[in-house]
C-alpha cells in the first residue's frame, strides 16, 4: 500500500498527529466520520470528530460517526495506518453525495458546503493540536495516557456514546 508507505517513511522523521481519509457517500445522508477504537481509551479515538462536529454543527453528525474495526476493513487505509502508526485519530471522513439531513432534507451540497467543511476540518485541526499539547505524550493505550488529567476531563457521555 503506497499511502501506507509514504506514511510510514514520513512518520521516521515528523510524527503524524492526525489522518483523514476523504470519501464521498451515497448511502446515509451528511457528514460522519468512521474511527478506530482503543477499548480502554475510547475517548482517544473520538475527540477530533467529536470537536468537528461542535465547530460544523450544519454538516457534521457525531451520533452517525462509528468506532470500530470491521474484519472486512482490514484492508483500508484507515484500519492499516491505525496498526502501524499506532496513533488514534485516523479517519475516515465521509461525506454525503444526497446532501444533509440536519436543517433541511431538500439541501444538497455543493462546492460552497465543501469547502466550508474544508476549512471547518483545519479549524478542527488547531483545536484538536491545541488539546493535544495539554495531553502526556504517550502511547494511548498506556495507563499513563488516559490517567492524564487532560483527558479525564473529556472524558463525557457524549463523546463515549
Amino acid at each position: 500500500m503506497a499511502i501506507k508507505k509514504l506514511a510510514d517513511e514520513f512518520n521516521a522523521e515528523h510524527p503524524i498527529l492526525l489522518y483523514t481519509d476523504l470519501h464521498g457517500h451515497s448511502r446515509t445522508r451528511q457528514a460522519f466520520m468512521y474511527g478506530n477504537n482503543y477499548p480502554k481509551n475510547p475517548e482517544s479515538t473520538r475527540l477530533y470528530p467529536y470537536i468537528l462536529s461542535k465547530i460544523e454543527r450544519d454538516m457534521i453528525s457525531f451520533s452517525k460517526c462509528r468506532f470500530k474495526v470491521e474484519k472486512y476493513k482490514d484492508g483500508t487505509s484507515r484500519v492499516q495506518l491505525w496498526k502501524s502508526l499506532k496513533v488514534p485519530a485516523i479517519y475516515t471522513l465521509e461525506v454525503s453525495l444526497c446532501g444533509g439531513s440536519l436543517k433541511s432534507s431538500k439541501l444538497h451540497y455543493n462546492s460552497t458546503h465543501l469547502m466550508s467543511l474544508g476549512t471547518k476540518l483545519c479549524l478542527a485541526l488547531v483545536v484538536y493540536g491545541n488539546v493535544h499539547k495539554h495531553v502526556i505524550k504517550a502511547s494511548p493505550e498506556s495507563e499513563e495516557f488516559f490517567q492524564s488529567s487532560a483527558v479525564k476531563d473529556l472524558k463525557t457521555e457524549t463523546i463515549l456514546k
